[in-house]
């Protein structure tokens, strides 16, 4: 199974856990949805992205129907639809300032990296 699912176009094997994940092409950074590991998207690769005492995981979020992603900040609860639309603590509305990454989970569009400032730009 890992080595056909490397041959599949759209296809990307979890660093950390060998699971095939497939990816909306819109997606930069992700959660594998088996293990956790927080995943930066480049070249058709996921890598993991490092932490002081390894690499970062996150426990598994549901997220309510529609919903890919969710980055929840020190300031907000921000989510991210499967069709583009981007909900800031159930508003579409989206404030200047998101604040820190502190959660993540499912497929995010733009680059969400614990203790950076999310910024939502360009989608």
């Amino acid at each position: 199974m890992y080595s056909e699912a490397y041959e599949k176009p759209g296809v990307i094997i979890c660093p950390t856990c060998f699971a095939p994940l497939y990816p909306r092409k819109t997606t930069k950074v992700m959660t594998c949805k088996y293990c956790g590991s927080l995943l930066i998207l480049r070249n058709g690769r996921g890598y993991t992205v490092k932490k002081d005492d390894g690499w970062y995981w996150f426990s598994s979020q549901k997220l309510r129907e529609g919903i890919s992603g969710i980055v929840i900040t020190d300031k907000h609860t921000v989510e991210f639809g499967e069709n583009g639309e981007i909900y800031v603590d159930g508003s579409a509305e989206i404030p200047e300032n998101l604040g820190i990454v502190k959660y993540i989970w499912g497929e995010i569009p733009v680059m969400a990296v614990p203790g950076k400032v999310l910024e939502i730009g360009g989608i």
